[in-house]
């Protein structure tokens, strides 16, 4: 999923940071990084354990987004063929 931040009012952070508190079942993994250094866009690559574990997370993750004025774009969603875990995975 990419979203695009727009600025937003203090409350609105707030209750982005609420959201990041709850438990995520069922992802794997999660990283993001800006498009570009200095962008205010980033990317987020999540791996799941399922379309539908994906699917219901979005369902809340989604409308919570556009609430807080995110642009989403629409996300790119393929199959994983591998993962590599480094030293610093296993600690």
């Amino acid at each position: 999923m990419r979203a695009t931040a727009r600025r937003c009012p203090a409350r609105n952070l707030r209750t982005l940071a609420e959201f990041r508190k709850r438990p995520v079942r069922q992802r794997i993994q999660r990283s993001a990084s800006h498009i570009e250094t200095g962008s205010p866009e980033i990317q987020v690559f999540d791996i799941w354990e399922s379309q539908e574990a994906l699917n219901a997370f979005a369902a809340t993750l989604v409308p919570a987004l556009k609430g807080l004025g995110v642009e989403l774009s629409e996300p790119m969603v393929s199959r994983v063929h591998n993962v590599i875990e480094g030293e610093l995975a296993k600690a």
